[in-house]
Formats: structure tokens, sequence, C-alpha cells
């Protein structure tokens, strides 16, 4: 075997080389360790990124399958009040963000539920609810306290103002498929897996813009290519519209897709708190439908045949290059 035009160490040693053949492959060595740390530093925002991308699809699963059930109704604080574990354990008087509750009753499908802020803690409250007759079940979120029926339930203050100090929407929740189906992709984990694919997708473009040798950059940008042609297809296959180099895509329910901003793809909780109730399907579409011919998937099917064909060419790279650096050293 050859390497930089010297033979393997069965022939030669590295001191009998002459010191033309000598350089030659120290600059390999040095080649191919810049080479393999630039690759893994690629390699690992792929993981990340590929990490990221099946924990979506499974929420993206799961949420498709609510269109099977007949409730599952869900309502969740609509604020940014996060309760710890610790004050839901504490009196509710002596919580400074519960501090406004007032003893008195509120209303579950015209059950009152007691308060006493005295002698009761949140997670009192929250038992209370689950043992009554209401027919609703509470659980917590991420530290959101949340309300969860299998049929259309209602909720009031009554005489404490429980539900308005907990910023959570009073009134009629349906159950209703549709609403189910679109409500469950407001819950916290979903915005958060959407925020942390968008994340990771622009590290990996973050990571190939950082290559400083030419060559390596160059082979790397075939990669970029690869995902933007992946977006391309999923934008066409899905809402029939074309995304073409050197242009931008925007949807209704926060993801925006381009070429010339800083990053590649952007998420907006805003736009996809105001708008993903009536886009969902819009949504759905988009990151997991296949096209009528069976050809081709949407995004998260596009970019995870992408990624593994990508992540498997870096390791078998690296694979080689670690095998050079050894030969070095044993011939050395």
């Amino acid at each position: 075997m050859d390497i930089g035009g010297v033979s393997s160490p069965s022939s030669v040693r590295f001191s009998k080389l002459s010191h033309n053949e000598q350089v030659d492959l120290r600059i390999n060595q040095i080649f191919a360790r810049e080479d393999r740390n630039t690759r893994r530093e690629v390699l690992q925002a792929n993981l990340a990124f590929k990490n990221s991308l099946n924990t979506l699809k499974n929420l993206v699963a799961k949420g498709a399958n609510q269109s099977d059930k007949e409730g599952n109704a869900m309502t969740e604080s609509n604020s940014s009040l996060t309760i710890s574990e610790a004050d839901r354990n504490t009196s509710i008087k002596d919580v400074a963000e519960l501090a406004d509750i007032n003893d008195g009753y509120f209303l579950l499908n015209g059950i009152k539920i007691e308060v006493d802020t005295t002698n009761d803690t949140y997670n009192d409250v929250i038992q209370r609810i689950n043992d009554s007759d209401a027919n609703v079940a509470a659980s917590f979120n991420n530290g959101r306290l949340e309300l969860s029926s299998t049929v259309d339930f209602a909720m009031s203050n009554g005489s404490s103002s429980f539900f308005a100090e907990s910023n959570m929407t009073t009134g009629t929740i349906s159950s209703g498929k549709d609403e189910s189906h679109a409500n469950f992709y407001k819950n916290q984990k979903f915005k958060e897996a959407l925020n942390q694919f968008a994340f990771n997708l622009n590290k990996v473009f973050k990571a190939v813009d950082g290559i400083d040798v030419p060559e390596l950059k160059e082979e790397n940008e075939e990669y970029l290519e690869k995902i933007k042609e992946a977006v391309s297809k999923s934008v066409t296959n899905t809402v029939d519209s074309d995304f073409e180099s050197e242009s931008f895509v925007r949807f209704n329910f926060g993801i925006e897709f381009s070429y010339n901003g800083e990053d590649f793809m952007n998420f907006s909780n805003r736009d996809f708190e105001k708008n993903i109730v009536d886009n969902y399907e819009g949504m759905e579409d988009f990151l997991n439908t296949f096209s009528n011919d069976g050809t081709s998937g949407g995004l998260l099917e596009q970019l995870d045949k992408v990624f593994n064909e990508i992540n498997s060419e870096i390791k078998q790279q690296i694979d080689s290059f670690s095998k050079l650096g050894l030969l070095v050293n044993t011939i050395a």
C-alpha cells in the first residue's frame, strides 16, 4: 500500500526514507489530523441535529394520531407563568407569584373546588381537582398547569381568582377532534422541539461555514446543497410552491427558510402561537407528508435521509484518516 508515494511499514521504516519522502509523509499526517478534526466538528453538529430531528418526528407522529381520538381537549396557562416544584409544595399565600389568589372556590363543570390560601399548597388544589367529580384531569407540563378531559368542560373563577392568577383562560373548553388535534401542537414540548430543530440545523451550516481549508469547505458545502435541496423538495411536495436558490419561504405556522439570511431556518414562537390552530394541517403536511408518487417525503424524511448519508460518509473518512495517523506513528 502507498500513502503519499511512501511504501507501507512492512517494506520500509521512516528512518530509511529520503528527506522528501519523510516530508511528504509528515504533511499527509498533518493534513489527516486537520481533516479528521474538521470532519468531527461537522459530524458532532450533524448528530445533534439528528437527535432533534428524531424528537420532532416522534412528536409529529403523536400529534397526527390525535385525529383518531374523540377528545383529549387541553388548555394550558396562556402566559409565561411557571410554578416550580418547590413553590407548588409551599402555602399559596407564601409564594410571591401566587400571592394575589384569594380564598374561596372555583368551578369545573359546575363542581366547586375550594381554595384555602393559608393551609393549601398549589399541589393540594390540583389534587382536589383530580379527586373531584368534575371529570377533569390536572397536571403540569414544564411547570405550567394543564387541564384536560375527554369531553367538553367548563371552568370559571367563582369566588376565587385561582384561574385568573394562574393565567388560564376560563369558559367552555371544546374537546372536538379538530381542536384536540390542533391543541396538541400548542404544548410547550412541541414548541421547544421546533426551536431546537431550527437551532441545530443552523449549527450544521455554521460548522461548515467555519471550515478554513478551501478543499474541505468546498466538499462540505456539497452537504449544505443537499439540505437545501431537501427543503426545496418538501416545499414543492406539500405547499405547491417553488423554493429556488436566492429565495426564501415563510409559513404561517412560524417556520421560515432563507438562503440569504443570517440563519438558514428561523422559528417564530409568536407566529406559531397565533396561527397554529388554523394551520396545523399545513405544518403536518410540510413536515411529514410523502409525495403522491412515493419517491420523496416531507421535510423530516428528506433530511433524515440526507443526514444518514452524510454521517456515514464522514465516519468513513474519519476512520481512514485515523488509520493514516496510526501508520505514520508506526513507521516513525
